[in-house]
């Protein structure tokens, strides 16, 4: 289940989406991290950087492709995607690190 509090942005993306560099419309990849990946810190630049995939065994490939759009709203602006999910398949995606 994802994280429904508000998400945060890396230092990167925050700087690239303010000066026009970042297309923060069209095509988004998800991906599943343990608990002990470095995905929280601020200062990773790039997918490459976070560590600690789920291992991509029993229905998980890896990053899947999602769609998203912008809308205005009272106040702001809400990013959506379109729901996805991963299945298991001939066992748990859980992860053993």
């Amino acid at each position: 289940m994802a994280d429904t509090s508000n998400w945060k942005l890396y230092d990167a993306a925050k700087r690239e989406l303010c000066d026009g560099t970042f297309n923060a419309t069209g095509l988004f990849y998800a991906s599943l991290f343990t608990s002990s990946s470095n995905a929280a810190d601020p200062t990773l630049k790039t997918l490459t950087e976070v560590t600690n995939e789920v291992p991509r065994v029993n229905g998980y490939g890896g990053a899947m492709p999602i769609t998203t759009s912008w809308d205005v709203i009272a106040n702001g602006m809400r990013f959506n995607f379109a729901p996805f999910n991963w299945t298991a398949v001939g066992g748990s995606m859980i992860s053993t690190h």
